[in-house]
């Protein structure tokens, strides 16, 4: 197991270069924990926060790493994905209960920025998803 893990850092450290790999240790451990739907819709909604605020991104090293730790054991993305209609209903709550723990409407202009940086300073697992450009 854990040469399969190392196998896989080496792999994420060639394709990504030097970087190193950051991110609040007790989130990422939160978001290795998550069951596959929680996971992939964990990883949907940060990919989605990212994309609409302009002083957010994903963190794309950590990403890689946890769901290459995850697909080790099983539980990767591409397991959660074939769970479809489970990954829609955890997106859907999961985006719901975000919309209402910041009382925004929706996941768009400003609010959207100050999500992202309530979700990191709560260190979710979201938030460990996500990195201030």
């Amino acid at each position: 197991m854990r040469s399969v893990i190392f196998a896989a850092l080496l792999f994420v450290a060639a394709c990504t270069g030097p970087r190193v790999v950051t991110g609040d240790p007790q989130a990422a451990a939160a978001l290795r924990a998550l069951p596959p739907a929680q996971y992939a819709a964990t990883v949907a909604l940060a990919q989605t926060v990212a994309n609409r605020c302009a002083i957010y991104g994903y963190n794309v090293p950590l990403g890689q790493v946890v769901d290459a730790q995850r697909t080790a054991q099983g539980t990767g993305l591409a397991t959660a994905r074939t769970q479809v209609a489970a990954v829609d209903l955890e997106t859907d709550v999961a985006t719901r209960q975000l919309l209402a723990r910041y009382e925004v409407a929706a996941l768009e202009g400003p609010d959207v920025c100050a999500v992202a940086s309530g979700e990191v300073a709560r260190q979710s697992a979201l938030g460990a998803l996500l990195v201030r450009l």
